[in-house]
C-alpha cells in the first residue's frame, strides 16, 4: 500500500503540482523551491524535494491526503500549497486541489482547484 501511496503522489507532483509552480515561477519572476508531504496519521511525510539554487528563491509547501478509490490503483486527493518569500508581494498564498489520480494510466483527474490570495494557514484537514 506505501509503494501505491508513493506512485500516487510522484504522478500528482508531475502532472499537476510541478506545472502551476513552474507556472507560478513566471508570473513571480523567480524560482520557487518545492516540498511535497502526505499527511498520514496525523504526521508529514516529505515525499519530494526540489530545492533551487539561489537566494532569491520563494518557497512552497504541498500537503496531500489521499484515500482509495473506486477502481484499483486509483486514489481520491485533496491537497493544499502554501507559498512564502516572493520577492514581489503578489498576494498568492497558494493553491487548493481536489481529483482523482491513476496510478496504472499515469494520470490525474482534476476535479478542482481554487487559487488561494492571502490565506496564510493550513485549512482544519492539513493541519499538524
Amino acid at each position: 500500500m506505501a509503494e501505491k501511496l508513493y506512485q500516487a503522489v510522484r504522478v500528482i507532483s508531475e502532472k499537476m503540482v510541478l506545472p502551476l509552480l513552474k507556472e507560478m515561477e513566471k508570473e513571480v519572476f523567480q524560482k520557487v523551491s518545492i516540498h511535497v508531504f502526505i499527511i498520514n496519521d496525523g504526521h508529514k511525510i516529505e515525499v519530494l524535494s526540489r530545492d533551487t539554487d539561489g537566494n532569491s528563491s520563494g518557497s512552497a509547501e504541498v500537503r496531500l491526503l489521499l484515500k482509495e478509490g473506486v477502481f484499483p490503483n486509483q486514489f481520491r486527493f485533496n491537497g493544499e500549497c502554501i507559498t512564502s518569500n516572493f520577492a514581489n508581494k503578489v498576494g498568492f498564498s497558494g493553491f487548493s486541489m481536489k481529483g482523482n489520480v491513476f496510478i496504472d494510466k499515469d494520470d490525474v483527474e482534476v476535479l478542482s482547484r481554487t487559487n488561494r490570495y492571502n490565506v496564510w494557514e493550513w485549512g482544519t484537514k492539513f493541519r499538524i
